[in-house]
Protein backbone atom coordinates (compact mmCIF):
# COMPACT_ATOMS: atom_id res chain seq x y z
CA UNK A 1 0.00 0.00 0.00
CA UNK A 2 1.33 3.75 -0.60
CA UNK A 3 2.17 5.81 2.05
CA UNK A 4 -0.84 8.31 0.74
CA UNK A 5 -3.05 5.49 0.71
CA UNK A 6 -2.04 4.58 4.20
CA UNK A 7 -2.60 7.78 5.30
CA UNK A 8 -6.24 8.13 3.78
CA UNK A 9 -6.91 5.28 5.18
CA UNK A 10 -6.10 6.58 8.88
CA UNK A 11 -8.57 9.90 7.99
CA UNK A 12 -11.19 7.85 6.85
CA UNK A 13 -11.34 5.85 9.62
CA UNK A 14 -10.96 8.65 11.81
CA UNK A 15 -13.82 10.90 10.11
CA UNK A 16 -16.14 7.53 10.60
CA UNK A 17 -15.35 7.84 14.50
CA UNK A 18 -15.94 11.02 14.66
CA UNK A 19 -19.54 10.61 12.60
CA UNK A 20 -20.16 7.65 15.19
CA UNK A 21 -19.28 9.77 18.50
CA UNK A 22 -21.07 12.82 17.07
CA UNK A 23 -24.55 10.99 16.57
CA UNK A 24 -27.48 12.03 18.77
CA UNK A 25 -28.15 8.22 19.37
CA UNK A 26 -24.63 7.72 20.42
CA UNK A 27 -24.22 9.18 24.60
CA UNK A 28 -21.38 11.52 24.34
CA UNK A 29 -17.74 10.12 25.19
CA UNK A 30 -14.84 12.23 24.12
CA UNK A 31 -12.69 10.15 26.05
CA UNK A 32 -14.07 6.68 24.07
CA UNK A 33 -13.56 8.85 20.58
CA UNK A 34 -10.44 10.03 21.51
CA UNK A 35 -9.49 6.62 22.42
CA UNK A 36 -10.63 5.29 18.98
CA UNK A 37 -8.17 7.54 17.41
CA UNK A 38 -5.27 6.95 18.76
CA UNK A 39 -6.17 3.33 17.81
CA UNK A 40 -6.60 4.20 14.56
CA UNK A 41 -3.48 6.05 14.45
CA UNK A 42 -1.07 3.58 16.31
CA UNK A 43 0.15 1.55 14.06
CA UNK A 44 3.66 1.17 13.02
CA UNK A 45 2.89 1.84 9.02
CA UNK A 46 1.38 5.35 10.08
CA UNK A 47 4.47 7.26 10.99
CA UNK A 48 6.89 5.83 8.70
CA UNK A 49 4.39 6.88 5.61
CA UNK A 50 4.40 10.37 7.26
CA UNK A 51 7.89 10.26 7.91
CA UNK A 52 8.57 9.06 3.93
CA UNK A 53 6.11 11.75 2.86
CA UNK A 54 7.55 14.48 4.93
CA UNK A 55 10.55 13.71 3.16
CA UNK A 56 9.41 13.82 -0.22
CA UNK A 57 9.63 10.40 -1.24
CA UNK A 58 6.10 9.47 -2.97
CA UNK A 59 5.73 12.83 -4.49
CA UNK A 60 5.12 13.24 -8.73
CA UNK A 61 7.77 14.82 -10.82
CA UNK A 62 7.81 15.50 -14.10
CA UNK A 63 10.36 13.64 -16.35
CA UNK A 64 11.43 15.18 -19.44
Amino acid sequence: MRDVDVLIQVFVEIETILAEHSQPSHPPDAAAALDAIFRAMDRAEVPAAIDRLAQGYGQLKAVK
